[in-house]
């Protein structure tokens, strides 16, 4: 019977024992989703951000017969992920701003050195901070790297603002105001705009 199982829980680093074998008390486990919770406590071991742990479950019964089991990576991680740069338009072609009926096109890139990370969505707004033109949305990313992100904003002359929220693999998230808007310009009284946009 189940009761007569007995349990052991390690904790590794690749394929270094990090927390030793070490048996579990039926009296900690608690019925979960699919089998049985327990907790872990250990003493006199040094988990490092950024490093992938597991935790492998070994059940014996009387018999001697062993099954083991692998817990997904874990990671140790206190601080939320954070944006490395961001430009408005592409790397190749970067803009300030843009003529009315164009979408806003930017690149950006964020990083997370603990757990690395996870999702991101992005928002425009009128105002700094504001998400009024395009609520925050997400957007697919290649390992932290966005590219190609494009929305349609008013036909409308006036400043635009970007702000992203980001997550890592553990929850921590974080918001980042992009400081410089972009601005959309109308052809009328020949307006124009640095180098990169010029009316047709």
């Amino acid at each position: 019977p189940e009761s007569r199982v007995r349990w052991l829980l390690a904790v590794f680093v690749a394929e270094t024992e990090l927390v030793p074998w070490h048996e579990v008390p039926q009296d900690d486990a608690a019925p979960g989703a699919g089998g049985l919770v327990v907790s872990l406590h250990t003493a006199n071991a040094t988990f490092l951000p950024g490093v992938p742990y597991t935790a492998r479950l070994r059940a014996t019964n009387p018999a001697g017969l062993s099954r083991f089991g692998q817990s997904v990576p874990f990671y140790l991680d206190t601080s939320p992920p954070v944006v490395m740069w961001f430009l408005f338009g592409t790397a190749a072609a970067q803009a300030k701003c843009v003529l009315l009926g164009e979408k806003l096109h930017a690149e950006w890139a964020f990083r997370d050195p603990e757990s690395g990370p996870e999702a991101c969505e992005w928002g425009i707004g009128t105002s700094f901070g504001a998400q009024d033109v395009l609520a925050y949305t997400a957007i697919a990313h290649e390992v932290g790297y966005v590219s190609g992100a494009q929305a349609p904003i008013p036909a409308v002359q006036g400043q635009y603002y970007v702000s992203l929220r980001m997550w890592n693999r553990v929850g921590l998230t974080t918001v980042h105001y992009v400081p410089h808007p972009l601005t959309v310009l109308s052809c009328a009284g020949e307006a124009t705009c640095a180098w990169d946009v010029k009316c047709m």
